[in-house]
Protein backbone atom coordinates (compact mmCIF):
# COMPACT_ATOMS: atom_id res chain seq x y z
CA UNK A 1 0.00 0.00 0.00
CA UNK A 2 1.10 3.75 -0.83
CA UNK A 3 -0.22 5.29 2.71
CA UNK A 4 -1.55 3.73 5.32
CA UNK A 5 -3.54 5.91 8.40
CA UNK A 6 -3.31 4.85 12.02
CA UNK A 7 -4.16 6.80 14.94
CA UNK A 8 -2.79 7.81 18.33
CA UNK A 9 0.25 8.64 17.22
CA UNK A 10 1.45 11.80 19.52
CA UNK A 11 1.16 11.94 23.14
CA UNK A 12 2.00 14.39 25.85
CA UNK A 13 2.16 17.45 23.47
CA UNK A 14 -0.15 20.50 23.52
CA UNK A 15 -2.60 20.29 20.47
CA UNK A 16 -4.89 22.70 18.55
CA UNK A 17 -7.46 20.19 16.62
CA UNK A 18 -8.93 22.08 13.31
CA UNK A 19 -10.33 18.81 11.45
CA UNK A 20 -12.83 16.58 12.71
CA UNK A 21 -14.73 14.08 11.36
CA UNK A 22 -13.10 13.92 8.23
CA UNK A 23 -14.50 11.37 5.33
CA UNK A 24 -12.54 11.27 1.81
CA UNK A 25 -13.03 9.29 -1.27
CA UNK A 26 -9.83 9.39 -2.07
CA UNK A 27 -9.43 11.33 -5.36
CA UNK A 28 -9.05 14.62 -2.96
CA UNK A 29 -6.09 17.29 -4.21
CA UNK A 30 -6.56 18.48 -0.68
CA UNK A 31 -7.60 17.41 3.12
CA UNK A 32 -9.85 20.14 3.02
CA UNK A 33 -12.09 19.08 -0.13
CA UNK A 34 -12.94 16.53 2.15
CA UNK A 35 -16.28 16.31 3.98
CA UNK A 36 -15.03 17.18 7.47
CA UNK A 37 -16.91 19.04 10.64
CA UNK A 38 -16.39 22.72 10.40
CA UNK A 39 -13.30 23.68 11.17
CA UNK A 40 -12.25 24.56 14.50
CA UNK A 41 -15.80 22.29 15.97
CA UNK A 42 -14.44 19.61 17.50
CA UNK A 43 -14.92 17.01 20.59
CA UNK A 44 -11.27 15.65 20.49
CA UNK A 45 -8.24 15.06 22.53
CA UNK A 46 -4.73 14.01 22.79
CA UNK A 47 -5.43 10.29 21.79
CA UNK A 48 -7.37 11.15 18.82
CA UNK A 49 -4.68 12.13 16.48
CA UNK A 50 -5.01 11.30 12.74
CA UNK A 51 -1.52 10.27 11.57
CA UNK A 52 -0.01 8.60 8.25
CA UNK A 53 2.43 6.84 6.42
CA UNK A 54 3.87 7.91 2.96
CA UNK A 55 5.54 6.18 0.74
CA UNK A 56 8.70 8.86 -0.07
CA UNK A 57 9.26 11.45 -2.41
CA UNK A 58 8.18 14.88 -0.50
CA UNK A 59 6.83 17.82 -1.74
CA UNK A 60 5.56 19.80 1.41
CA UNK A 61 2.59 21.99 0.73
CA UNK A 62 -0.33 23.12 3.32
CA UNK A 63 -0.50 20.12 5.31
CA UNK A 64 2.88 18.77 7.70
CA UNK A 65 3.20 15.62 9.42
CA UNK A 66 4.55 15.86 13.55
CA UNK A 67 5.96 13.58 15.96
CA UNK A 68 6.55 10.27 13.73
CA UNK A 69 9.68 8.43 13.47
CA UNK A 70 10.38 9.54 10.06
CA UNK A 71 9.74 12.57 7.68
CA UNK A 72 6.98 10.64 5.92
CA UNK A 73 5.05 9.69 8.99
CA UNK A 74 3.11 11.41 11.68
CA UNK A 75 0.37 13.71 13.57
CA UNK A 76 -1.45 15.48 10.40
CA UNK A 77 -1.48 18.99 10.50
CA UNK A 78 -3.18 21.44 8.16
CA UNK A 79 -2.81 24.99 8.01
CA UNK A 80 -6.20 27.04 7.46
CA UNK A 81 -5.97 30.67 6.70
CA UNK A 82 -2.42 30.90 8.47
CA UNK A 83 -3.06 28.66 11.45
CA UNK A 84 -1.66 25.03 11.69
CA UNK A 85 -4.05 22.64 13.65
CA UNK A 86 -3.78 18.72 14.47
CA UNK A 87 -6.44 17.11 12.78
CA UNK A 88 -8.68 14.75 14.90
CA UNK A 89 -8.94 10.81 13.70
CA UNK A 90 -12.93 10.70 14.23
CA UNK A 91 -13.98 8.92 10.56
CA UNK A 92 -10.34 8.82 9.63
CA UNK A 93 -9.59 6.33 6.70
CA UNK A 94 -7.10 4.75 4.24
CA UNK A 95 -8.68 7.30 1.46
CA UNK A 96 -8.26 10.13 3.83
CA UNK A 97 -4.35 8.79 3.98
CA UNK A 98 -3.55 8.93 0.45
CA UNK A 99 -5.04 12.03 0.11
CA UNK A 100 -2.87 13.61 3.13
CA UNK A 101 0.74 11.78 1.48
CA UNK A 102 -0.49 13.49 -2.50
CA UNK A 103 -0.98 16.81 -0.69
CA UNK A 104 3.59 15.79 0.57
CA UNK A 105 4.40 14.70 -2.81
CA UNK A 106 4.06 11.62 -2.07
CA UNK A 107 2.14 8.46 -4.20
CA UNK A 108 -1.61 8.63 -2.86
Amino acid sequence: SDATGYIDTVSNQTLSFLLDEVICSGAESSVLECKHRAVGEDLCHAGEVAGVTCKPENISVSVRLRGGGHSNEGAVEVNYNGTWGTVCDDGWTKENAKVVCRMLGYQG
